[in-house]
Protein backbone atom coordinates (compact mmCIF):
# COMPACT_ATOMS: atom_id res chain seq x y z
CA UNK A 1 0.00 0.00 0.00
CA UNK A 2 2.83 2.65 1.23
CA UNK A 3 4.57 1.59 -2.45
CA UNK A 4 1.90 2.10 -4.02
CA UNK A 5 1.16 5.84 -2.88
CA UNK A 6 4.64 6.32 -2.76
CA UNK A 7 4.70 5.84 -6.69
CA UNK A 8 1.35 7.80 -7.06
CA UNK A 9 3.29 10.59 -5.17
CA UNK A 10 6.09 10.75 -7.75
CA UNK A 11 4.09 10.64 -10.66
CA UNK A 12 2.18 13.36 -8.97
CA UNK A 13 5.07 15.43 -8.72
CA UNK A 14 6.78 14.48 -12.03
CA UNK A 15 3.79 15.85 -13.92
CA UNK A 16 3.97 19.04 -11.57
CA UNK A 17 7.53 19.79 -12.45
CA UNK A 18 7.13 19.08 -15.89
CA UNK A 19 4.15 21.17 -15.79
CA UNK A 20 5.67 24.35 -13.84
CA UNK A 21 9.23 24.31 -15.99
CA UNK A 22 7.04 24.48 -19.19
CA UNK A 23 4.83 27.27 -17.84
CA UNK A 24 8.03 29.27 -16.66
CA UNK A 25 9.36 28.88 -20.27
CA UNK A 26 6.37 30.32 -21.56
CA UNK A 27 6.02 32.85 -18.87
CA UNK A 28 9.47 34.24 -20.03
CA UNK A 29 8.37 34.47 -23.94
CA UNK A 30 4.86 36.31 -22.80
CA UNK A 31 7.44 38.83 -21.03
CA UNK A 32 9.51 38.86 -23.84
CA UNK A 33 6.48 39.88 -26.81
CA UNK A 34 5.53 42.01 -24.14
CA UNK A 35 8.55 44.15 -24.08
CA UNK A 36 9.37 43.89 -27.71
CA UNK A 37 6.11 45.03 -29.05
CA UNK A 38 5.96 47.79 -26.91
CA UNK A 39 3.22 46.64 -24.63
CA UNK A 40 4.86 47.01 -21.40
CA UNK A 41 3.47 50.72 -20.34
CA UNK A 42 -0.14 49.83 -22.03
CA UNK A 43 -1.47 49.51 -18.19
CA UNK A 44 0.76 52.89 -17.74
CA UNK A 45 1.89 52.88 -13.94
CA UNK A 46 -0.62 51.14 -12.46
CA UNK A 47 1.09 47.66 -11.85
CA UNK A 48 -0.82 45.93 -10.15
CA UNK A 49 -4.11 47.66 -12.01
CA UNK A 50 -4.59 47.72 -15.33
CA UNK A 51 -7.27 50.12 -17.74
CA UNK A 52 -9.98 48.23 -18.15
CA UNK A 53 -12.90 47.73 -16.43
CA UNK A 54 -14.05 46.97 -12.59
CA UNK A 55 -11.76 49.75 -10.90
CA UNK A 56 -8.81 48.87 -13.56
CA UNK A 57 -8.66 44.97 -12.96
CA UNK A 58 -9.08 44.23 -16.66
CA UNK A 59 -7.40 45.23 -19.79
CA UNK A 60 -9.50 47.56 -22.12
CA UNK A 61 -7.99 46.44 -25.78
CA UNK A 62 -5.37 44.21 -27.11
CA UNK A 63 -2.23 45.92 -25.76
CA UNK A 64 -3.49 45.96 -22.50
CA UNK A 65 -4.40 42.26 -22.69
CA UNK A 66 -0.88 41.34 -23.21
CA UNK A 67 0.36 43.15 -20.40
CA UNK A 68 -2.55 42.21 -18.39
CA UNK A 69 -2.15 38.71 -19.29
CA UNK A 70 1.53 38.64 -18.91
CA UNK A 71 1.09 39.28 -15.43
CA UNK A 72 -2.21 36.58 -14.61
CA UNK A 73 0.48 34.05 -15.97
CA UNK A 74 3.52 35.46 -13.58
CA UNK A 75 0.92 35.07 -11.04
CA UNK A 76 -0.07 31.38 -11.89
CA UNK A 77 3.60 30.84 -12.38
CA UNK A 78 4.53 31.87 -9.21
CA UNK A 79 1.93 30.07 -7.29
CA UNK A 80 3.34 26.63 -9.28
CA UNK A 81 6.98 27.46 -8.40
CA UNK A 82 5.59 27.84 -4.33
CA UNK A 83 3.29 24.62 -4.77
CA UNK A 84 6.40 22.58 -6.60
CA UNK A 85 8.80 23.82 -3.74
CA UNK A 86 6.26 22.44 -1.21
CA UNK A 87 5.98 19.32 -2.67
CA UNK A 88 9.34 18.84 -3.08
CA UNK A 89 10.10 19.26 0.40
CA UNK A 90 6.59 17.75 2.13
CA UNK A 91 7.47 14.78 -0.12
CA UNK A 92 11.10 14.00 0.56
CA UNK A 93 12.58 14.78 -2.27
CA UNK A 94 16.51 14.18 -2.79
CA UNK A 95 18.18 17.24 -1.63
CA UNK A 96 19.63 18.31 -4.78
CA UNK A 97 15.34 18.94 -5.96
CA UNK A 98 14.60 20.44 -2.64
CA UNK A 99 17.86 23.17 -3.20
CA UNK A 100 16.74 23.62 -6.28
CA UNK A 101 13.55 24.46 -5.64
CA UNK A 102 13.63 26.49 -3.17
CA UNK A 103 16.42 28.78 -5.21
CA UNK A 104 13.61 29.58 -7.17
CA UNK A 105 11.43 30.54 -4.34
CA UNK A 106 14.00 32.50 -2.79
CA UNK A 107 14.82 34.42 -6.35
CA UNK A 108 10.70 34.62 -7.04
CA UNK A 109 10.04 37.88 -4.86
CA UNK A 110 13.45 39.73 -6.37
CA UNK A 111 11.18 39.08 -9.77
CA UNK A 112 8.33 40.48 -8.50
CA UNK A 113 9.89 43.65 -7.31
CA UNK A 114 12.25 44.03 -10.34
CA UNK A 115 8.51 42.99 -12.83
CA UNK A 116 6.91 45.69 -10.84
CA UNK A 117 9.97 48.24 -11.57
CA UNK A 118 10.33 47.89 -15.08
CA UNK A 119 6.70 49.05 -15.02
CA UNK A 120 7.22 52.31 -12.75
CA UNK A 121 10.75 53.54 -13.85
CA UNK A 122 11.65 51.69 -17.24
CA UNK A 123 15.50 51.32 -16.92
CA UNK A 124 18.43 49.59 -18.68
CA UNK A 125 19.66 48.22 -15.57
CA UNK A 126 16.09 47.07 -14.31
CA UNK A 127 15.37 45.32 -17.50
CA UNK A 128 18.87 43.61 -17.15
CA UNK A 129 18.19 42.47 -13.73
CA UNK A 130 14.61 41.57 -14.58
CA UNK A 131 15.76 39.15 -17.22
CA UNK A 132 18.55 37.59 -15.44
CA UNK A 133 16.71 36.93 -12.30
CA UNK A 134 13.89 35.20 -14.68
CA UNK A 135 16.83 32.89 -15.87
CA UNK A 136 18.09 32.33 -11.94
CA UNK A 137 14.12 31.00 -11.63
CA UNK A 138 14.26 28.85 -15.25
CA UNK A 139 17.36 26.98 -14.67
CA UNK A 140 16.43 25.57 -11.13
CA UNK A 141 13.23 24.87 -12.02
CA UNK A 142 14.39 23.14 -15.41
CA UNK A 143 17.27 20.98 -12.87
CA UNK A 144 13.94 19.91 -10.69
CA UNK A 145 11.74 18.96 -13.85
CA UNK A 146 15.12 17.10 -15.58
CA UNK A 147 15.70 15.46 -12.33
CA UNK A 148 12.06 14.47 -11.81
CA UNK A 149 12.70 12.55 -15.22
CA UNK A 150 15.12 10.44 -13.86
CA UNK A 151 14.16 7.45 -11.68
CA UNK A 152 15.05 7.24 -8.33
CA UNK A 153 16.21 11.20 -8.03
CA UNK A 154 12.85 12.52 -7.02
CA UNK A 155 12.09 10.31 -3.54
CA UNK A 156 14.37 8.92 -1.21
CA UNK A 157 14.99 5.32 -0.78
CA UNK A 158 12.99 4.63 -4.28
CA UNK A 159 14.24 1.63 -6.05
CA UNK A 160 17.34 2.66 -8.44
CA UNK A 161 17.85 1.27 -11.82
CA UNK A 162 20.16 -1.42 -10.92
CA UNK A 163 17.40 -2.76 -8.60
CA UNK A 164 14.93 -2.57 -10.90
CA UNK A 165 17.47 -4.46 -13.91
CA UNK A 166 17.46 -7.33 -10.94
CA UNK A 167 13.68 -7.80 -11.02
CA UNK A 168 13.70 -10.22 -13.97
CA UNK A 169 9.74 -11.04 -13.13
CA UNK A 170 8.64 -7.71 -13.22
CA UNK A 171 10.72 -6.51 -16.00
CA UNK A 172 8.33 -6.29 -19.11
CA UNK A 173 5.22 -4.82 -16.63
CA UNK A 174 7.80 -2.29 -15.46
CA UNK A 175 8.15 -1.02 -19.52
CA UNK A 176 4.71 -1.44 -19.72
CA UNK A 177 4.23 1.25 -16.89
CA UNK A 178 6.81 3.76 -17.68
CA UNK A 179 5.52 4.11 -21.26
CA UNK A 180 2.06 4.60 -19.80
CA UNK A 181 4.06 7.31 -17.34
CA UNK A 182 5.96 8.74 -20.35
CA UNK A 183 2.69 9.16 -22.34
CA UNK A 184 1.23 11.12 -19.16
CA UNK A 185 3.82 13.28 -18.90
CA UNK A 186 3.56 13.82 -23.09
CA UNK A 187 -0.08 15.11 -22.38
CA UNK A 188 0.88 16.91 -19.18
CA UNK A 189 4.02 18.76 -20.60
CA UNK A 190 1.35 19.68 -23.66
CA UNK A 191 -1.36 20.88 -21.72
CA UNK A 192 0.27 24.36 -20.32
CA UNK A 193 0.39 26.03 -24.15
CA UNK A 194 -3.39 24.76 -24.81
CA UNK A 195 -4.88 26.07 -21.70
CA UNK A 196 -2.83 29.67 -22.81
CA UNK A 197 -3.90 29.16 -25.91
CA UNK A 198 -7.58 29.68 -25.75
CA UNK A 199 -7.77 33.27 -24.01
CA UNK A 200 -5.12 34.57 -26.17
CA UNK A 201 -7.33 33.31 -29.39
CA UNK A 202 -10.28 34.63 -27.74
CA UNK A 203 -8.53 37.98 -26.67
CA UNK A 204 -6.77 38.38 -30.26
CA UNK A 205 -10.20 37.66 -31.63
CA UNK A 206 -12.21 40.29 -29.41
CA UNK A 207 -9.74 43.13 -29.08
CA UNK A 208 -9.36 43.73 -32.36
CA UNK A 209 -11.29 46.01 -34.28
CA UNK A 210 -10.19 45.73 -37.84
CA UNK A 211 -11.71 43.69 -40.48
CA UNK A 212 -12.07 39.70 -39.65
CA UNK A 213 -8.62 39.02 -42.13
CA UNK A 214 -7.15 41.23 -39.68
CA UNK A 215 -8.38 39.33 -36.59
CA UNK A 216 -7.49 35.81 -37.79
CA UNK A 217 -4.10 36.92 -38.76
CA UNK A 218 -3.22 38.19 -34.83
CA UNK A 219 -4.92 34.81 -33.58
CA UNK A 220 -2.59 33.10 -35.99
CA UNK A 221 0.31 35.10 -34.88
CA UNK A 222 -0.10 34.58 -30.97
CA UNK A 223 -2.42 31.50 -30.41
CA UNK A 224 -0.91 29.06 -32.94
CA UNK A 225 2.34 28.97 -32.23
CA UNK A 226 1.20 28.36 -29.00
CA UNK A 227 -0.38 25.14 -30.47
CA UNK A 228 2.82 24.28 -32.09
CA UNK A 229 4.89 24.15 -28.84
CA UNK A 230 1.81 21.60 -27.73
CA UNK A 231 2.01 19.49 -30.58
CA UNK A 232 6.18 19.90 -30.15
CA UNK A 233 6.57 19.61 -26.30
CA UNK A 234 4.73 16.41 -25.68
CA UNK A 235 6.87 14.13 -27.82
CA UNK A 236 9.56 15.30 -26.49
CA UNK A 237 8.93 14.56 -23.07
CA UNK A 238 7.54 11.53 -23.98
CA UNK A 239 11.17 10.83 -25.89
CA UNK A 240 12.83 12.30 -22.60
CA UNK A 241 11.11 9.95 -19.43
CA UNK A 242 11.50 7.06 -21.54
CA UNK A 243 15.22 6.85 -22.17
CA UNK A 244 17.68 6.29 -19.74
CA UNK A 245 20.33 9.00 -18.49
CA UNK A 246 22.75 8.02 -21.22
CA UNK A 247 20.28 8.48 -24.05
CA UNK A 248 18.48 11.43 -22.66
CA UNK A 249 21.65 13.39 -22.41
CA UNK A 250 21.90 13.02 -25.96
CA UNK A 251 18.82 13.65 -27.08
CA UNK A 252 19.18 16.33 -25.20
CA UNK A 253 22.55 17.34 -26.98
CA UNK A 254 21.17 16.65 -30.44
CA UNK A 255 17.34 18.31 -30.15
CA UNK A 256 19.62 21.36 -28.85
CA UNK A 257 21.56 21.93 -32.18
CA UNK A 258 18.40 22.36 -34.80
CA UNK A 259 17.85 24.97 -32.18
CA UNK A 260 20.69 26.37 -31.98
CA UNK A 261 20.92 26.85 -35.49
CA UNK A 262 17.29 28.31 -35.91
CA UNK A 263 18.62 30.84 -33.07
CA UNK A 264 21.73 31.95 -35.44
CA UNK A 265 19.09 32.17 -38.32
CA UNK A 266 16.67 34.26 -36.48
CA UNK A 267 19.17 36.75 -34.61
CA UNK A 268 17.16 39.84 -34.56
CA UNK A 269 18.79 42.09 -36.52
CA UNK A 270 20.91 39.79 -39.01
CA UNK A 271 18.25 38.81 -41.82
CA UNK A 272 14.51 39.32 -39.99
CA UNK A 273 13.46 41.90 -38.09
CA UNK A 274 9.71 41.00 -37.35
CA UNK A 275 8.07 40.51 -34.04
CA UNK A 276 7.56 37.04 -34.90
CA UNK A 277 11.29 36.01 -35.91
CA UNK A 278 12.42 38.06 -32.22
CA UNK A 279 10.55 35.76 -30.17
CA UNK A 280 11.37 32.68 -32.60
CA UNK A 281 14.80 33.50 -31.85
CA UNK A 282 14.22 33.68 -28.11
CA UNK A 283 11.87 30.13 -28.00
CA UNK A 284 14.80 28.36 -29.64
CA UNK A 285 17.64 29.40 -27.39
CA UNK A 286 15.52 29.24 -24.28
CA UNK A 287 14.62 25.44 -25.21
CA UNK A 288 18.42 25.08 -26.30
CA UNK A 289 19.31 26.40 -22.82
CA UNK A 290 17.11 24.17 -20.66
CA UNK A 291 18.31 21.57 -23.09
CA UNK A 292 22.08 21.93 -22.27
CA UNK A 293 21.33 22.34 -18.63
CA UNK A 294 19.13 19.30 -18.44
CA UNK A 295 21.94 16.98 -20.43
CA UNK A 296 24.89 18.52 -17.87
CA UNK A 297 22.43 17.61 -15.27
CA UNK A 298 21.99 13.50 -16.52
CA UNK A 299 25.57 13.70 -17.22
CA UNK A 300 26.58 13.84 -13.83
CA UNK A 301 24.48 11.00 -13.04
CA UNK A 302 26.17 8.74 -15.47
CA UNK A 303 29.56 6.61 -14.63
CA UNK A 304 31.28 6.27 -18.06
CA UNK A 305 34.56 7.34 -18.52
CA UNK A 306 34.85 10.87 -20.54
CA UNK A 307 31.36 11.79 -19.98
CA UNK A 308 32.78 14.21 -16.86
CA UNK A 309 34.81 16.75 -20.12
CA UNK A 310 30.99 16.16 -21.91
CA UNK A 311 29.33 17.68 -19.12
CA UNK A 312 31.66 20.32 -18.53
CA UNK A 313 31.13 21.20 -22.41
CA UNK A 314 27.10 21.13 -21.72
CA UNK A 315 27.25 23.39 -18.57
CA UNK A 316 29.91 26.19 -20.28
CA UNK A 317 27.49 26.00 -23.46
CA UNK A 318 24.68 26.86 -21.11
CA UNK A 319 26.53 29.24 -19.40
CA UNK A 320 27.69 31.02 -22.76
CA UNK A 321 24.14 30.91 -24.41
CA UNK A 322 22.93 32.61 -20.60
CA UNK A 323 25.36 35.51 -21.44
CA UNK A 324 24.40 35.31 -25.10
CA UNK A 325 20.78 35.95 -24.36
CA UNK A 326 21.14 38.68 -21.76
CA UNK A 327 23.01 40.62 -23.96
CA UNK A 328 20.83 40.05 -26.82
CA UNK A 329 17.77 40.90 -24.63
CA UNK A 330 19.89 44.30 -23.20
CA UNK A 331 22.02 45.40 -25.25
CA UNK A 332 21.24 44.37 -28.93
CA UNK A 333 22.06 47.07 -31.38
CA UNK A 334 23.80 46.91 -34.95
CA UNK A 335 27.29 46.78 -33.51
CA UNK A 336 26.33 43.53 -30.81
CA UNK A 337 24.59 41.37 -33.46
CA UNK A 338 27.91 40.01 -34.02
CA UNK A 339 28.48 39.46 -31.33
CA UNK A 340 25.46 37.92 -30.55
CA UNK A 341 25.96 35.34 -33.16
CA UNK A 342 29.61 34.79 -32.92
CA UNK A 343 28.93 33.47 -28.96
CA UNK A 344 25.23 31.10 -30.87
CA UNK A 345 28.26 29.81 -33.25
CA UNK A 346 30.18 29.08 -30.44
CA UNK A 347 27.86 27.75 -28.49
CA UNK A 348 26.61 26.01 -31.55
CA UNK A 349 30.00 23.83 -32.16
CA UNK A 350 30.70 23.02 -28.36
CA UNK A 351 27.30 21.29 -28.54
CA UNK A 352 28.34 19.25 -31.83
CA UNK A 353 31.54 18.23 -30.06
CA UNK A 354 29.74 17.38 -26.98
CA UNK A 355 27.22 15.36 -28.74
CA UNK A 356 29.59 13.27 -31.03
CA UNK A 357 31.70 12.19 -28.10
CA UNK A 358 28.87 11.67 -25.87
CA UNK A 359 27.62 9.45 -28.66
CA UNK A 360 31.50 7.74 -29.64
CA UNK A 361 31.85 7.32 -25.27
CA UNK A 362 28.94 6.09 -24.77
CA UNK A 363 28.13 3.69 -27.82
CA UNK A 364 24.27 1.58 -27.98
CA UNK A 365 21.98 1.49 -24.91
CA UNK A 366 21.25 -2.36 -23.55
CA UNK A 367 18.71 -4.04 -24.77
CA UNK A 368 15.06 -3.95 -22.99
CA UNK A 369 15.29 -0.18 -22.12
CA UNK A 370 15.07 1.64 -18.87
CA UNK A 371 14.75 -1.38 -17.10
CA UNK A 372 18.04 -3.40 -18.38
CA UNK A 373 20.31 -0.46 -18.17
CA UNK A 374 22.86 -0.59 -15.19
CA UNK A 375 23.50 3.10 -14.84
Amino acid sequence: MSSTSGSNGTDRFRGLAVATAIMTFLLILIGLYTATAGFGLTCETRWPFCDGAVFGLFPANWGSFVEWFHRLVAMATGFMILGLTAAAWRGGRSRRVRYAAATATLVLPTQIVLGALTVTEYELLILAAHFATALLIFLPVTAVAAWALADGDTTRGEGTAATRAGDDRNADASDDGERRDAARLARIAALPPVILGVPVAVAAWSFSDGPAVDRAGLVAATAVPLAAFALASGPAVRRLAGGTRRSRSRIALGGSLPLLLLGVVLTPGLILTSLGATIGYYAASLAALAALFAAGLWLGDVNVAGQSHVRLVSFAAAVTLAVQLLISRVWLTGNTVAVAVGLNLVVLVATLAAFRLSSRRDGSDPPGGRSAAVE
